[in-house]
């Protein structure tokens, strides 16, 4: 069953952060799982991965695809069998939604990095850090101020705060599912 539990996928290569909104299933049973088990796979060639990240386009959530983008990424789209010359980047894009191996086929993503800022709407986030080489999880609707990641710093709006981090991995100590879910059930 999918459950509207919005949140985000993260990426970090040559300093440069890009942060993919997700829909639905973004607690830790749904695309953490799947981020945890593509992870484990792409870990076995950090170089391609991080050329892959490093390529991953960034279109702002306000501009529109050009014929060339819906014609290449329309089986990526809502209903690939009804591709529009209208579709906007979030309806050419939404069979990406957390899958990290499809956004990356895809090689182009809608700017979300508000999207961890906005803690009352974001309730889950992963981010792929190559920089520093760490798996991390966040967990958004935080109720009060804290001290806990990347987004802590960042404006919110008046009353809101960032999603805090939970805790993360290295990537060459990626945690196995049960450990994965162990480890999130014991901190929220």
């Amino acid at each position: 069953m999918i459950v509207a539990t919005r949140g985000f996928v993260g990426f970090v290569a040559g300093k440069a952060e890009k942060i993919a909104y997700n829909h639905d299933d973004s607690y830790p049973a749904g695309v953490g799982l799947g981020v945890l088990a593509w992870l484990h796979a792409a870990m076995r060639a950090p170089d391609l991965l991080r050329q892959r990240i490093v390529a991953l386009r960034v279109v702002s959530p306000d501009s529109w695809p050009t014929a060339d983008d819906i014609e290449r990424l329309s089986t990526y789209a809502g209903d690939p069998a009804c591709p529009s010359p209208s579709l906007h980047w979030w309806e050419l894009l939404w069979q990406t939604q957390g899958d990290v191996e499809k956004m990356l086929q895809a090689g182009v993503i809608v700017d979300a990095s508000d999207f961890p800022v906005n803690s009352s709407h974001c309730e889950w986030g992963y981010v792929i850090d190559l920089d520093v080489m760490v798996f991390e999880v966040y967990r958004g609707q935080q109720l009060q101020p804290h001290n806990r990641g990347r987004f802590v710093t960042r404006q919110s709006l008046p009353g809101q705060w960032p999603v805090a981090l939970l805790t993360g991995w290295p990537l060459n100590q990626l945690p196995g599912q049960d450990e994965f879910l162990d480890a999130l059930a014991s901190t929220c």
